[in-house]
């Protein structure tokens, strides 16, 4: 059964299967209206559900079921499906054409406000206190949910444009960022230049990962290799050289005693420890993955199926099934969520289980 509903109106759509009929029960201003229709096998039942679902997402609907919501945003861009949460808020990145926007949306996945963004394509989205930090196609800009307004990065530190690359990450409150080959992390309201030259790098910009924890700053510029920085210091404190190619994305996992390398051409995770040695830890294909804020859970994909691994006993505790999904998606745990943005344009949240699967 399938439970949809519109929040600015009221009206519910029900769909369910019985037997080989399609049954509809919408109310519409305290009005119940049932419809019927048969269907010559059970995959063509399924099919019309599907679809009609999909029509009411599109009207604007919001379908709730115990373990899972979905809402439609409309907008999904390969490569740039960011959002975060901040206070109670989801901010997720739209694009259609040059009409970028930041959708603001409740906890009842509930639409209330849309922000015209100064430059299309939000590559990452990192909240910190009241902050938003944007990857706008390579500029770092700051949004203070408050007043909404931005502050452009790229003109408050003073720098000067020269090659694209850029990256953006956070641990707790604090968050680190490139632009244009130079290093910064924000913690406590200033903004700290990590190192005093500018990063050198030996691929494409698309190819430049980082990710933070409470110790370190790992920075992935060329294939087969990752660097170590001390967070603060900006001090390097190891070269790590091994056969991981190019990674499209690293991840802190553990309280930092851990670092998770996905290899974007054998499509595997590599595990590294306290360290930087590797484990022997197969988590079979991988498309993406994430780590949740404390570092406990990693969600894994591979095309439409998402596990939920508790990192500590290295164990599945759940499998989930993407809906919505073409090829790509962004993925972050948030709460007792996993929360996704999917290219096919939906915004959801999967209910997290305890259980083993």
């Amino acid at each position: 059964m399938r439970n949809l509903i519109n929040l600015k109106t009221g009206d519910t759509l029900t769909l369910r299967l019985d037997g080989l009929n399609l049954v509809s029960t919408s109310v519409k201003n305290t009005k119940v209206r049932e419809t019927k229709k048969q269907f010559l096998n059970q995959d063509e039942a399924k099919k019309a559900l599907s679809k009609k679902e999909w029509d009411a997402l599109k009207k604007g609907y919001v379908l709730k079921n115990e373990s899972e919501k979905h809402l439609y945003i409309g907008g999904g861009y390969t490569g740039a499906l960011a959002f975060d949460e901040l206070n109670g808020v989801f901010y997720i990145y739209k694009n259609n054409n040059l009409d970028a926007k930041l959708i603001c949306v409740n906890e009842n996945l509930e639409k209330f406000l849309e922000i015209n963004l100064p430059k299309p394509l939000a590559w990452d989205i990192c909240g910190t206190c009241s902050d938003l930090f944007l990857n706008l196609d390579h500029y770092i800009y700051k949004f203070d949910t408050k007043s909404k307004n931005f502050k452009d990065l790229y003109e408050t530190l003073g720098l000067k444009k020269s090659k694209f690359m850029s990256f953006l990450c956070s641990y707790e409150e604090r968050v680190a960022f490139c632009m244009f080959g130079r290093v910064f992390v924000y913690e406590n309201d200033k903004f700290n230049e990590l190192f005093k030259q500018k990063i050198k790098i030996n691929q494409p910009k698309a190819l430049l990962k980082a990710d933070i924890s409470k110790r370190h700053l790992a920075l992935h510029t060329k294939a087969n290799e990752v660097l170590v920085f001390d967070a603060k210091s900006g001090q390097q404190i190891t070269q790590i050289c091994h056969k991981f190619g190019y990674l499209s994305r690293l991840k802190f996992a553990l309280n930092g005693t851990i670092l998770l390398l996905l290899d974007m051409l054998d499509f595997k995770i590599h595990v590294l420890n306290s360290e930087f040695e590797p484990l022997d830890i197969d988590f079979g294909e991988v498309d993406d993955f994430c780590v949740s804020k404390d570092g406990l859970l990693a969600a894994v994909r591979l095309r439409q199926s998402v596990k939920i691994y508790d990192l500590k006993a290295m164990k599945v505790t759940q499998s989930i099934a993407i809906r919505h999904i073409v090829r790509h998606c962004e993925m972050k745990f948030i709460g007792d969520d996993l929360a996704v943005r999917t290219d096919y344009g939906c915004f959801s949240l999967y209910k997290l289980k305890g259980e083993l699967c």
